[in-house]
């Protein structure tokens, strides 16, 4: 595996190229041979917690930095790709098909694998281990890529979603302030453009009667934390806007394609990268295990409750 290698055509239905180009990484995308134009594309580069997100000019290429950092491991490329054709996969028929295509190689920059400490963003990804890949694939967002979602779909995920962000906002709201606890305006404005969005479909902002049974559950797990301080409540909080700020572009993207309404939700909402240099300040030990506790709890209910039989496809 090498940055050679990933210049090397495979022929597959759906692939990306990478190479170098002076100070630019340029990423192809290819399907059947083909240029795919206007496709989004994410690149994650050691070192950094956020990938970045560009769409491909005429020619398929999308063109980001070289990765000039030090750190050793593995530059990560993927897109979607989406061919406008039916076809059928575990005897379902679908209208069109979406590929993931991904893309590893080695750091370029890298001599030696760093061992200095990690940001503790970094420590936070890495104890979430797969859980972003099992999201992906839950029913939820089958559904969703299947060009399957209904509006009440929508609306219960939404409802759900804003129930969870309403109680995390109470507790980091009344926080300590002399704590460091990045709960600013970017956070707090996910909650405005939920109602907005909740209001444009119809409905208002939504109260305890209803949450589903797995959402009251949560929503009591996180009281109960309480106790403990509001760091459990920021790690519930930092897989949400983690989410939302950078797969939800896409997720926001084919919501508005399936139900010609995109949600603000996850096309407005940001400020990712400023809101990870504050959590890097957290350096308690026990705000820390707090932390990756709630991040843990987030991600098992937002896997069971994305798998709820309300989220299959009808």
């Amino acid at each position: 595996a090498s940055l050679t290698a990933a210049a090397t055509v495979t022929k597959t239905p759906a692939e990306l190229l990478a190479r170098r180009d002076g100070e630019t990484l340029v990423v192809s995308v290819r399907q059947g041979g083909w240029p795919v134009a206007q496709t989004e594309v994410w690149v994650h580069t050691p070192g950094n917690e956020t990938p970045v997100s560009v769409r491909t000019d005429e020619l398929g290429e999308a063109r980001v930095m070289f990765p000039n950092g030090k750190s050793g491991g593995f530059v990560g490329v993927r897109a979607l790709v989406k061919e406008a054709k039916p076809g059928e996969n575990g005897g379902k028929k679908y209208p069109a098909v979406h590929r993931w295509a991904t893309l590893t190689f080695p750091n370029p920059a890298a001599s030696v694998v760093a061992t200095a400490g990690k940001p503790f963003a970094q420590i936070l990804r890495a104890s979430y281990a797969n859980n972003h890949e099992v999201v992906g694939a839950a029913a939820f967002n089958k559904t969703l890529f299947d060009g399957k979602l209904t509006k009440n779909q929508l609306l219960a995920h939404l409802q759900q979603r804003a129930l969870v962000h309403n109680e995390t906002h109470r507790i980091l709201t009344g926080a300590d302030s002399a704590k460091p606890v990045p709960y600013g305006t970017a956070q707090k404005n996910v909650l405005v453009l939920l109602a907005d969005d909740l209001k444009a479909l119809g409905a208002g902002v939504p109260t305890a009667s209803d949450a589903r049974p797995l959402t009251k559950s949560f929503l009591q797990e996180i009281r109960e934390s309480e106790r403990n301080g509001p760091y459990f409540a920021l790690g519930v909080q930092h897989v949400y806007f983690g989410g939302i700020t950078n797969g939800g572009r896409m997720i926001g993207e084919k919501i508005g394609e399936t139900l010609q309404f995109t949600p603000t939700y996850y096309a407005k909402s940001d400020g990712y990268q400023e809101y990870l240099a504050e959590v890097n300040k957290i350096t308690d030990p026990e705000a820390r295990a707090e932390m990756i506790r709630g991040g843990q709890a987030a991600y098992r209910y937002i896997i069971d409750s994305s798998n709820e039989e309300i989220f299959q496809a009808k």
